[in-house]
């Protein structure tokens, strides 16, 4: 398990509860191609009552081997509108984190770096995702947009890690 991945599951466990257990949040994750947004909607979508801990889908193996439906890329604008979607949620957290800098405890300010620093990284894959989306000039201009913007973040991210 990368840290990256480490950290996606403290995510998970921080938004559905902490009463669920890491193979569970691993569990989500991955079917949902380690996309925490997707992985959690998974998650409250597999609830059968309030309160009730999912059950993993029990994995059959098929009698016949059919073939899989190919996955169609989605075009540059649903794909560019995604990432600034989940940008935006960087900035909420962002601004959550600036609020409560004041309010944490000391003694927690390597667990406050180690998140800083999870969401930096997090912010760096969207990079990634941005850097192969192509397109029209509309396109190009936009993408450039949500850079600009990402970059901000992540250095608005840094700026709150705390020397020890």
């Amino acid at each position: 398990m990368t840290a990256l991945q480490a950290q996606l599951i403290e995510e998970f466990r921080s938004v559905v509860g902490d009463s669920v257990d890491v193979p569970t949040a691993s569990f989500y994750l991955e079917i949902a191609e380690w996309d925490l947004q997707t992985a959690v909607h998974a998650y409250f979508e597999s609830l059968q009552a309030p309160g009730q801990q999912p059950t993993q889908p029990q994995r059959q193996q098929p009698q016949q081997q059919q073939p899989q439906p190919q996955r169609q890329q989605p075009s540059p604008l649903a794909a560019l509108e995604k990432v600034e979607k989940e940008v935006d949620e960087f900035e909420s957290k962002l601004n959550t984190l600036r609020a409560n800098s004041f309010t944490r405890d000391v003694t927690a300010t390597a667990k406050w770096n180690k998140d800083i620093l999870g969401y930096t990284e997090l912010l760096m894959q969207k990079l990634e995702q941005l850097d192969s989306i192509t397109g029209d000039e509309q396109i190009r201009a936009k993408r450039r947009q949500v850079i600009v913007r990402t970059q901000q973040l992540m250095s608005a991210f840094e700026g709150l890690t705390v020397s020890a």
